[in-house]
């Protein structure tokens, strides 16, 4: 038997089986990059197998991130990092610093968050023009809806005063009519437009650096929402390389003509880059008042939100890929942009159920939670954005319409399938804060103390099944999500019990190791 299909057996763990395996389980085996064998007792060892000591730690199914933006965190590792800023000091000495330290043609940053500022609005181009820094500025919001520029991105792009507003974009002006620096939604593409072009090395270098982020941290695969046609080249060139460290769920996002010739062909659902959907977004994001709503802002009356894209257009779209056997992702926030994304499904489904998903769905009216039972539509969530918008969102909805938001328990007590992310980098990574936020919807101070609107919290099974089981059934696979024979060996092994200690805990836990699909791609240095 050649050394690379050497049966590998893990023990000293205890293992976290699917709920059919009633007895202890005490090792397993694999071979192929499947499970082959457990274990109630420990078996003698052959001369050719390979004994893995799993450190005394637990042994999870492999943790799955449903809704991520892959190249996206490592793109940010070559940015000024602004998450948390706390006003314009702090910005400008991270800028100061970032660009004293880098030599580029332009200087990016991402994470700015106005609503953790003293005064809390956007600011705009004259602040960053007065900087000392002789480059286009172009600084991505924390949630990538919105972006804060200087005067000369703006000149590049040719925005100006007599520039429209784009479909679903919003060129924030004053009251001279004059661009103010700030860009939502589709208008940020106007600069994105004339803003450098990434190599193919540039790319694999962001890849890079984000699966090993991933891995790390127990990631054994995610979920990818937004995968360009280059970076999925880039990506299965690395497969093919023998370079890919993580299981990478593709949703394509771009042009739909330019993406047709790829929903040409069937799902293929063998190796580490598997394409299974598109995603397409309806509305923009709370923070910014660009996600959808039937009704204005509680904090800005007349200001209801952003459709970003026509509804003949979605249609069309979810249309084109349901036909082709992929499955439809939407990105929509608000009740409205919500409601938009289930009648899209509903018409391209033609009376059938299916599976295909709606990403965020922060605000749902209770009407249309029993439409996504219905249509077989899976909610695809991610526990950390209710710790982070807690402090403000009430605000922004008002009192009746926060009680519609973030209703995990709620839908899960309905029918409604749920699989879990983190939505990185706009969030951490890192799972175990996800694990940490949807049981106890509190923030790292443990505050407020019953929980924000604590009666959506989610048990720590129902959290691990939507990390894992949810994750797998929102991407249609039947050989993830569990440990049971014959299922793919992609496992997360970490320190302690997430279903046993303390709630408060759940972020501390730590990862031992990481491994895809039989093969072990971390292993933390004890």
């Amino acid at each position: 038997m050649p050394k690379s299909e050497k049966t590998k057996i893990l023990f000293n763990a205890s293992f976290v089986c699917a709920p059919e395996i009633e007895q202890e389980i005490v090792a397993l085996a694999i071979r192929g990059g499947c499970i082959v064998e457990l274990f109630s007792s420990l078996p003698e060892k052959k001369n050719e197998e390979e004994w893995i000591d799993c450190q005394a730690g637990v042994v999870l199914p492999g943790i799955v991130d449903a809704h991520f933006h892959l190249r996206n965190l490592g793109h940010v590792q070559r940015q000024a990092d602004l998450h948390g800023a706390l006003g314009l000091q702090d910005v400008t000495q991270r800028l100061y610093s970032y660009d004293s330290a880098h030599c580029t043609p332009w200087l990016l940053g991402r994470g700015w968050d106005q609503n953790l500022w003293p005064e809390q609005k956007f600011l705009g181009s004259d602040v960053l023009d007065a900087l000392e820094i002789e480059k286009p500025i172009y600084l991505t919001r924390v949630d990538g809806h919105a972006a804060w520029v200087n005067s000369k991105a703006l000149e590049l792009a040719g925005i100006n005063r007599e520039t429209p507003d784009p479909l679903g974009g919003l060129i924030l002006r004053d009251a001279q009519g004059e661009a103010t620096g700030i860009l939502i939604d589709t208008a940020m593409e106007l600069v994105q437009a004339v803003m450098p072009t990434p190599s193919d090395e540039e790319i694999r270098h962001d890849f890079e650096l984000a699966c090993a982020r991933c891995v790390r941290q127990g990631l054994s695969g995610v979920h990818d929402m937004g995968t360009s046609v280059q970076e999925l080249a880039v990506l299965r060139a690395m497969a093919a390389a023998g370079e890919l460290p993580l299981r990478v769920t593709s949703y394509l996002y771009g042009e739909l003509d330019d993406l047709i010739p790829l929903l040409g062909v069937p799902v293929v659902r063998e190796g580490l880059v598997r394409v299974v959907g598109v995603k397409l977004f309806v509305d923009g994001a709370l923070g910014s008042w660009g996600a959808a709503f039937f009704e204005p802002y509680h904090d800005k009356p007349g200001v209801d939100g952003l459709i970003l894209i026509a509804p003949e257009d979605l249609d069309r779209a979810c249309q084109v890929i349901h036909r082709a056997g992929y499955q439809i992702a939407i990105h929509a926030i608000g009740d409205r942009a919500v409601s938009m994304a289930l009648d899209a499904i509903g018409q391209a489904q033609d009376a059938e159920c299916g599976s295909h998903r709606i990403e965020h769905a922060q605000v749902i009216r209770p009407k249309d939670r029993r439409r996504f039972v219905d249509l077989g539509a899976i909610a695809s969530m991610q526990p950390c954005h209710a710790v982070s918008d807690m402090p403000w969102v009430g605000e922004r909805l008002g009192a009746h319409r926060v009680s519609h938001a973030y209703t995990w328990q709620t839908l899960l007590q309905e029918g409604v399938p749920l699989a879990l992310g983190s939505d990185a980098p706009v969030e951490s990574e890192n799972p175990w804060w996800g694990f940490y936020s949807a049981v106890n919807r509190q923030d790292a101070q443990c505050q407020p103390e019953d929980g924000w609107h604590g009666h959506e919290r989610l048990s720590a099974s129902q959290t691990l099944d939507g990390f894992t089981k949810g994750a797998a059934f929102a991407a249609g696979d039947e050989d993830l999500g569990v440990i049971a024979l014959g299922m793919k060996a992609d496992l997360t092994i970490v320190d302690r019990h997430p279903l046993e200690i303390e709630p408060a805990k759940l972020c501390d836990i730590q990862c031992l190791q990481t491994w895809v699909d039989g093969r072990c791609v971390f292993r933390a240095e004890l």
